[in-house]
């Protein structure tokens, strides 16, 4: 009897979390698990999945001390840097926020980059940038099409969904973006500019002038479409 009253807890506790998350405008989860409902069912870093939480840390690098400490059920840790540095400045009282700031790579958005500079604060993390030097797109003249020898050096995006069919398209990196006109090119020469913004976050455009091209030199059932998401703050992580 003990054993089932333990049991009906812990259950009513799970159904109890998604109430609970919408009441705070969280997304709910396609499962939540019964030992914990405050965890979340993500990755493990030695494989499979399991429920599990995420600790962030803040440390002093002067003095090696950990001032800040906080755990969060979603596996996005990068979406707590300012909150916890807000954190570190009420809980020490501090005159004003810290001038400069060290993150591991996943900091390093324009968002996050954006977000300091209007806090005033230096973020110093890593970033990488790699360019494919064979990547036929990256052409002195934008607007002249890709030579059609070259066409096999263009990076393909190749899909194969769930009904048997294959299709392939241009990969995002087959389009080369423009800041002094902030737009994008395609292969085929054209200017591509924004079709719209997507949640503030997000620019998307929408390739459409470049099916043609693409169906001109690759299998018709193989060709369809393409997008390509630009982050909103991508000149600030440049």
């Amino acid at each position: 009897m003990t054993d089932i009253r333990l049991r009906k807890s812990k259950v009513d506790s799970a159904c109890a979390e998604p109430e609970s998350l919408q009441k705070q405008g969280e997304k709910i989860p396609d499962r939540l698990p019964i030992t914990d409902p405050q965890s979340r069912t993500n990755p493990n870093k030695e494989g499979g999945f399991a429920p599990n939480n995420t600790p962030t840390v803040t440390v002093d690098i002067d003095s090696g001390l950990i001032v800040g400490t906080d755990i969060h059920t979603s596996p996005v840790e990068e979406k707590f840097m300012m909150g916890q540095i807000t954190q570190v400045v009420e809980s020490f009282s501090m005159e004003a926020e810290p001038k400069e700031l060290l993150a591991d790579g996943l900091i390093c958005s324009g968002e996050k980059l954006a977000a300091c500079k209007d806090r005033k604060i230096d973020l110093y993390s890593p970033i990488k940038l790699s360019v494919d030097s064979s990547n036929a797109a990256f052409r002195e003249d934008l607007i002249q099409p890709v030579a059609s020898e070259l066409l096999d050096q263009l990076p393909i995006l190749k899909t194969n969904h769930s009904d048997g069919r294959k299709t392939s398209q241009f990969h995002k990196n087959a389009f080369v973006y423009d800041a002094d006109k902030d737009c994008y090119w395609c292969p085929n020469g054209n200017a591509i500019p924004h079709s719209r913004i997507a949640e503030s976050l997000v620019r998307v455009v929408v390739a459409s002038n470049c099916i043609q091209f693409q169906a001109t030199h690759r299998p018709a059932d193989e060709v369809h479409g393409t997008s390509t998401l630009r982050p909103k703050h991508r000149s600030s992580s440049l």
